[in-house]
C-alpha cells in the first residue's frame, strides 16, 4: 500500500481484521485505551473502500460483520474513557452495520450469525447476541463457536450455571476445543477458591480445573495463563 499498489477487496478486509486484532491486543496488554483506539481508527479509515469493493468477495457480508465488531470495540473503549458522546456514536455505527448484515444474511448462515453475536456482545447487547447464537444453533446444534460464545455471554450475564451447559456441549462436539477447556477451567477454579469472596477452598473443583488445564496444554502447550493457573491451584 505504501508503495502505491491498489489493495484488492480481500487485502482490504484482511488489513481491517489485522487492525482490529491489533486493537484488541492493545486493549488486553495496555493500560491506555487510547492506544487501542488508534489502531481501530486505522480500520475505520478502510471502511468505505472495503464496502465499495465487497461484491468481489466470496462472502460480502463479512465486511459488515467485521466493521460492526470494529465499531463495537470502539464504543466499549470510549465507555472506558468516559466519553459518552463518542460511545453513543460508535454504538449507533455498530447498529447500522448490524442492520445491513441482518438484511443481507442467509438465515442458515451460521458463521454470519456467530459474527453478529460477537459484535452485539461487545456493543453490550447480550440479549441480541444470544438471539443470533440461537439462530446458529437452530441450524447446527453442534456448532462449536456458537456454543462457546453462548457460554461466554451467559457468564458475562452472571449466569454461571447456564454457561456450563454450552461449554460442555462444545467439548462433546470437539473434545480439544481450547476456548471451552479454558472457560470451564476458569469457572471451576473460581468455584474452588470460594468465588469472588475467596472464603473457602473446594479441592474437588480445583482438581477438575487442573484436569481441564492439562487437557488444554496438550493442544496449546504455550498457553501462559494455563501454567499460571496450575501454579496457583498447586499451592492449595
Amino acid at each position: 500500500q505504501q508503495a502505491g499498489w491498489v489493495l484488492g477487496p480481500q487485502d482490504l478486509l484482511i488489513l481491517t481484521k489485522t487492525y482490529l486484532l491489533r486493537g484488541q491486543t492493545e486493549t488486553m496488554l495496555s493500560d491506555d485505551p487510547k492506544s487501542a483506539v488508534s489502531w481501530l481508527d486505522k480500520a475505520v479509515a478502510l471502511r468505505e473502500a472495503t464496502v465499495a469493493r465487497a461484491g468481489s468477495l466470496e462472502r460480502p457480508i463479512d465486511v459488515h460483520g467485521t466493521f460492526a465488531r470494529v465499531f463495537a470495540e470502539l464504543a466499549n473503549l470510549y465507555r472506558v474513557l468516559d466519553q459518552p458522546e463518542e460511545q453513543a456514536h460508535w454504538e449507533a455505527r455498530a447498529d447500522e452495520e448490524l442492520a445491513q448484515l441482518a438484511s443481507a444474511v442467509d438465515p442458515k448462515d451460521t458463521a454470519a450469525a456467530v459474527q453478529e453475536a460477537g459484535a452485539r456482545f461487545f456493543a453490550g447487547d447480550c440479549v441480541g447476541a444470544l438471539r443470533a447464537l440461537d439462530r446458529a444453533l437452530a441450524v447446527d446444534p453442534d456448532h462449536v463457536d456458537a456454543l462457546t460464545s453462548a457460554g461466554i455471554v451467559a457468564l458475562f450475564q452472571g449466569r454461571d450455571d447456564q454457561a456450563v451447559t454450552p461449554w460442555e456441549a462444545s467439548l462433546a462436539a470437539r473434545p480439544s476445543d481450547p476456548v471451552a477447556l479454558q472457560s470451564l477451567a476458569s469457572l471451576e477454579g473460581q468455584r474452588g477458591l470460594g468465588g469472588d469472596l475467596g472464603s473457602y477452598v473446594e479441592i474437588a473443583y480445583l482438581l477438575q480445573a487442573e484436569a481441564r488445564l492439562r487437557q488444554l496444554l496438550a493442544v496449546d502447550p504455550i498457553n501462559l495463563q494455563a501454567y499460571l493457573d496450575l501454579a496457583d491451584y498447586a499451592w492449595f
